[in-house]
C-alpha cells in the first residue's frame, strides 16, 4: 500500500523502553534529511510525563546523568545537538485532546499534503485507550503505529485511517482501511491482572521477572522498519508484525482493505 504525502509528521508517545529505541533511529533519519536537496522534512514530538529513574537504565536509551530529568526532554535534548535537528517535546501524560492537537501542530496547507504518524509505545492500558480513542475520533488522515512487548516477546500493529484508491493513501476522508490495535487486540484496552494487583511498571516488572532489554530491541526495530518504509518508500510494509527473541522468528500480517458490512 502507497502512501501520497509532501511529507511526515510524528508523534511518539512513550519514551522509556521501546520509545527510546524507536527515537534513537528516528533522529537520524531525520539527520540524513537534512543532507538531501528537496525541502521534505520529517517533523517529530516526543511526548512523556515520565523521569527517568535509576531501574530505568537497566533496558532503556538513558545514562545515569540522566536520572530526574524529563524523558522526552533528555531525548530532544540529546539528540538535536547531536545531530543538529529539530525536536520538539511535550514533556506531560497526554489526553486525546492533546494528542490531536500535537498531531496537527505542523500542519501548513501551503507545504502540501502532511501525513501524521502517531506512535505508541505506552506500557498502560490507560494511555493505549487514549492512543485508540485519538484514531477512533480524527478527523483526515492518520497512520496510527502501536507498539507493545512481553518479556520476549513483542508486537505491532499499524491502523490506518484516509481513503485509499488504487492501493494509493492520498485523501483527506476519516475512513478506517486498516484497523487499529484496539480493535485486533482489544485486551490491549484493559488492565492485565498482574498490572490491577500490583501497580507495577514494566521497568518495576523488568527488574523483578528478568524481562529483557532485547525485547525492545526487537519490537523498536519493527517500529522503525514501518517509519523507514513509510517515510522513505510510501509504503505501509504490514498489519501487524510479531517477533519472539528466543526463536528469532518473525511474522508479518499484509495490510489488506477492510470488508465493508
Amino acid at each position: 500500500m502507497r502512501v501520497e504525502a509532501a511529507r511526515f509528521h510524528v508523534v511518539l508517545v512513550g519514551c522509556g523502553g521501546t520509545g527510546s529505541y524507536v527515537f534513537y533511529y528516528l533522529s537520524r533519519l531525520m539527520f540524513t534529511e537534512l543532507q538531501k536537496e528537496f525541502g521534505k522534512r520529517t517533523t517529530v514530538v516526543l511526548v512523556d510525563g515520565d523521569t527517568v529513574e535509576p531501574k530505568n537504565l537497566y533496558r532503556q536509551n538513558f545514562i545515569e546523568s540522566d536520572v530526574g530529568l524529563n524523558k522526552a526532554y533528555v531525548l530532544a535534548r540529546r539528540y538535536s545537538t547531536a545531530y543538529g535537528i529539530h525536536v520538539e517535546y511535550y514533556d506531560r501524560y497526554a489526553d486525546v485532546d492533546c494528542l490531536e492537537r500535537l498531531l496537527q501542530y505542523t500542519y501548513r496547507p501551503y507545504l502540501g499534503m502532511v501525513v501524521p504518524i502517531l506512535v505508541g509505545c505506552v506500557d498502560n492500558h490507560v494511555a493505549r485507550r487514549a492512543l485508540h480513542e485519538t484514531f477512533e475520533g480524527f478527523r483526515g488522515p492518520l497512520i496510527y503505529i502501536d507498539a507493545g512487548n512481553g518479556e520476549a516477546t513483542g508486537q505491532v500493529v499499524i491502523g490506518v485511517k484516509g481513503k485509499v484508491e488504487k492501493e494509493i493513501f492520498c485523501s483527506q476522508v476519516s475512513e478506517v482501511f486498516a484497523e487499529p490495535a484496539g480493535k485486533i487486540l482489544p485486551n490491549l484496552l484493559e488492565p492485565e491482572d498482574e498490572e490491577e494487583e500490583s501497580g507495577l511498571s514494566c521497568a518495576d516488572l523488568s527488574l523483578r521477572d528478568g524481562q529483557s532489554i532485547m525485547a525492545n530491541f526487537a519490537t523498536a526495530t519493527l517500529v522503525n522498519v514501518a517509519l523507514n518504509s513509510i517515510i522513505n518508500h510510501h509504503k505501509i510494509p504490514f498489519h501487524m508484525a510479531a517477533t519472539d527473541i528466543l526463536t528469532g522468528k518473525t511474522k508479518t500480517v499484509p495490510i489488506r482493505r477492510l470488508k465493508k458490512s
